[in-house]
Parts: structure tokens; C-alpha cells; sequence
């Protein structure tokens, strides 16, 4: 007997991916002073539910794909300076690739204890408690110190 396929505008077909699954990465920048507090390193991933007015980054919008990078390979990325002591995870919308993201800031924060990590999102955050976008929000919100939330 075939095999069924889930047509492309399914739950299924639309699910986010697995934890450990490759992040759509649009940017990443290591060693800044902006974007939180200390020395830091940046990612702002690919896609976005949103189209707020006057989005700073509109070529992020778009859920094409980007460059991937597993969780394990971004967190060696954005560690590479021995002086970064925070992580930032901006877009694009981070709580589309929360699962992932969650699993970054635990593997950062195994090789670099006491490493901060502040997340910018779309979403309120009584939102996101009531009703995660993705099955890593409450996962991701264990992990950031700082939510910045909203449009």
C-alpha cells in the first residue's frame, strides 16, 4: 500500500522542528556591545508571522530558507570569542525556532557558566504562556534572562 504524504498546508507539514533540528539562520554577529548587557554574540533567525510597521529587518520576514546551522555548531559559532558572556536571539521571531534556540542557550551555558541570554520577541509574553507558537516556548523562556516582548 503507498504511502501517505501530509499535503503542504497541514499541521503536520507546518509542525516546527525537532530539538536539535538545524535553526534557519539569517545573521549572526559575535562580540558587540549592543543588543544587552556585556560582550555579546547575536543571532536573528529566518522567518516571522509578523509584518509589524516599520520592521527593521523586513528581508527576515520570510520563511525561506536561510543558512542552517544544528544547535551544537551555532552555540561553537557564537561562543568563538572566549570573551562573550551573553547571548541574543533576535529576527526574524525567535519563538519560531524556540526548541532549537532553548537548546543553544543550555549548550552555551554548560561551556560558559554564568553566560546571560536576552531574547527579543514579537509575542507578549502572557501570550506565549498561554499559548506557545511553537513546543519549545516554555523551553526557551527557561532559558533567557531578559524578554524583551511585543511588536
Amino acid at each position: 500500500m503507498p504511502r501517505r504524504h501530509a499535503p503542504a498546508h497541514s499541521p503536520a507539514a507546518n509542525a516546527p522542528p525537532p530539538v536539535g533540528a538545524p535553526l534557519s539562520v539569517a545573521a549572526t554577529w559575535v562580540g558587540t556591545t549592543a543588543l544587552g548587557p556585556g560582550w555579546r554574540s547575536v543571532v536573528w533567525v529566518q522567518g516571522c508571522p509578523f509584518s509589524c510597521p516599520g520592521c527593521m529587518s523586513p528581508d527576515w520576514i520570510p520563511a525561506t530558507p536561510a543558512r542552517t546551522a544544528t544547535p551544537a555548531a551555532l552555540c561553537a559559532e557564537l561562543l568563538a570569542d572566549p570573551a562573550v558572556d551573553g547571548l541574543t536571539f533576535s529576527g526574524g521571531e525567535p519563538m519560531q525556532q524556540a526548541g532549537g534556540l532553548a537548546e543553544v542557550a543550555r549548550l552555551a551555558r554548560r561551556a560558559r557558566p554564568g553566560l546571560s541570554v536576552v531574547c527579543f520577541t514579537g509575542h507578549r509574553l502572557e501570550r506565549l504562556r498561554s499559548h506557545p507558537p511553537s513546543p519549545g516556548v516554555p523551553r526557551l523562556l527557561a532559558e533567557v534572562d531578559v524578554l524583551v516582548d511585543g511588536p
